[in-house]
């Protein structure tokens, strides 16, 4: 995949759950384009998983930052996988995009603290404040050995 894995960091803004394989890697780049030095914002990608800022269409986005709109994807991913159902789910579109740009979500039940901790750094909604792809990989939940 073009985030978790760093295999393709010209493609961008399409993850979501059903989108994974076994080993985290990523596919269906159906709504993914091209990062240039050109703006490259406009609505796109499936309303749950998209980013507050693409939302919002923030123009003072910058290339190093604009790779975070996956790790926000990627984040609300985790949750779905735990939770079957999106964060910010909801019966309209306007209505889940009002909840995706306050960030408001809660977790249904308690889960292990490790993975909350994950994806509260990467659902959040100061990009600059989202976990970078290396802060990622080097995450607890990663690095640490669970017991079977």
């Amino acid at each position: 995949g073009n985030i978790l894995l760093q295999i393709n960091q010209e493609k961008c803004f399409d993850i979501e759950s059903d989108k994974f394989i076994y080993d985290i890697k990523i596919c269906d780049f159906g709504f993914a384009t091209p990062v240039s030095n050109k703006d490259c914002i406009s609505e796109m990608g499936t309303p749950n998983f998209i980013a507050p800022e693409m939302i919002l269409v923030e123009k003072s986005l910058k290339k190093e930052t604009i790779f975070k709109v996956d790790i926000w994807s990627a984040g609300v991913t985790f949750y779905t996988c735990l939770f079957t159902i999106p964060p910010f789910e909801t019966k309209s579109k306007n209505e889940t995009f009002n909840l995706i740009t306050s960030c408001t979500y809660s977790f249904k039940k308690s889960i292990n603290p490790l993975i909350q901790n994950l994806i509260e750094n990467m659902i959040v909604r100061d990009p600059s404040m989202r976990l970078s792809v290396e802060e990622l990989l080097k995450h607890d939940f990663f690095i640490q050995k669970f017991d079977d």
